[in-house]
């Protein structure tokens, strides 16, 4: 419901990324270095031994931002494990967790814009 109202696509795919190098997921006392973000998940680099598709985990998400680091804790599920990246979707969107990605994206690139 709250997808709709924001006006966001109902197929989470389909949700603009952005650049989130230089951020972090701690999950699982790991630190992985992120590498884009959507108001719906997010895809790290990894160690493949450490997630399989459909695994929920719980985590800390630390987002650079030009005075200090913002963090906020959320949980997600593993969807799909690739090339030394793991994709994860939000299991839930809390207000909390809705501010500040919408705050972080605000400040990026759209991800694959500086490639061109």
């Amino acid at each position: 419901m709250i997808r709709r109202f924001l006006g966001l696509h109902d197929d989470r795919r389909h949700d603009r990324r952005f650049d989130a190098r230089g951020g972090a997921l701690i999950c699982n006392e790991h630190r992985f270095p992120l590498v884009e973000l959507s108001l719906s998940g997010l895809r790290v680099e990894h160690h493949p031994a450490l997630f399989r598709p459909g695994q929920r985990v719980s985590f800390v998400l630390e987002l650079p931002m030009a005075v200090r680091r913002l963090t906020v804790h959320g949980e997600a599920v593993v969807a799909r494990v690739h090339g030394g990246t793991v994709g994860m979707r939000f299991e839930r969107l809390d207000l909390r967790l809705l501010r500040l990605l919408a705050f972080f994206i605000g400040t990026r690139t759209p991800y694959g814009a500086q490639q061109h």
